[in-house]
Formats: structure tokens, C-alpha cells, sequence
């Protein structure tokens, strides 16, 4: 019985003893792990999947200013009548990175930027790319996933790192 009395007292003393996760003092302010990489905000601006570039790759475009943002959509809806209306970007203060797929032969498909980081050349865009799964059912009609953002102004190119996945749709 003494045993068991001083194995509990030792739990308690033990569990009084270790700090409490989450709570920190007043005037704390989280610091960064050492070799963690800062996230860079963005915004969607808009996304969707009737480009009309007929690209053969996924690629990257960075729109630093309104008559590169202008040229770029009047491209991308070429055979869209009316024409999207032009999101207005504040160019002074942000840049627009499009993100867009190759032509795909159906529906189902989806491009997404998930994230970017600084890079010592720019920044490196971190892109969801789903294909649908083998039981999914799309309409046969040509389609090229998009997906743009506002983000702060940087210097340099951007880099595409691909994280494909599939969408499952089993039943």
C-alpha cells in the first residue's frame, strides 16, 4: 500500500513539475524554429479551369504590372465571348503569380497554390495538382485548370514545385 502511495505522489509531483504546453508569459512573441522557412501571404484572385492557352506543361507566369495583367487574361479568354471582368491588383504594392495547367481532355481536373517561399532567386510556388481518380465521372470537354494570386512585391523568378495527387471517387 506505502508503494502505491509514493508512486502516485511521484506522478503528482512529476506532472506539477512540467510546464504547460501552449500557455506561454505575457510579452512572449513566437519565434521561428532555426531553418524554418518563412511562408510568403498570398490571395486568391481567381481561379478555374477554362484557361484557353492550350499549354503542353504547367507553368508559372509572375504579372508585375496592369498591362501585363491585362494582355495575360485577353490571351487566356481568347475564346471566351463576353470576357471576364479584370480583377483589379494594386501593382505597387503586389505582384500576380498564375499558375496554370496543361490542356486536359475533361472536367475533374484542378490546379491550387498552396504555398510560397522565398527563395534566393525569387520564389518557389508550391502547386496542388488533382487529376480525377479512375472512378470519377467527368464531362468529356477540354478544359485547362488556373488558379491566381496577389502576393507581395518580390525580385526574381518564380519556381513551380508540382505535388500532383488523385481524387478518389470511389463510392
Amino acid at each position: 500500500m506505502n508503494v502505491v502511495r509514493l508512486v502516485m505522489l511521484l506522478c503528482i509531483v512529476l506532472a506539477v513539475s512540467i510546464p504547460i504546453c501552449g500557455i506561454s508569459n505575457p510579452g512572449d512573441t513566437a519565434q521561428p524554429s532555426p531553418g524554418t522557412v518563412q511562408q510568403v501571404s498570398f490571395r486568391t484572385v481567381q481561379d478555374g479551369s477554362n484557361a484557353s492557352l492550350g499549354s503542353t506543361q504547367p507553368h508559372i507566369t509572375v504579372i508585375r504590372n496592369a498591362d501585363g495583367w491585362e494582355n495575360f487574361l485577353n490571351t487566356l479568354y481568347a475564346n471566351q465571348t463576353p470576357k471576364s471582368a479584370l480583377p483589379i491588383i494594386d501593382f505597387s504594392r503586389d505582384v500576380l503569380v498564375a499558375a496554370v495547367d496543361k490542356t486536359r481532355p475533361s472536367l475533374g481536373y484542378s490546379l491550387t497554390i498552396t504555398k510560397i517561399e522565398p527563395s534566393p532567386t525569387g520564389v518557389t510556388v508550391y502547386v496542388s495538382q488533382v487529376s480525377p481518380g479512375r472512378n470519377c465521372m467527368n464531362a468529356a470537354v477540354m478544359s485547362q485548370p488556373y488558379h491566381f494570386v496577389a502576393t507581395p512585391v518580390f525580385s526574381g523568378e518564380a519556381a513551380l514545385i508540382l505535388v500532383p495527387s488523385m481524387r478518389d471517387c470511389r463510392p
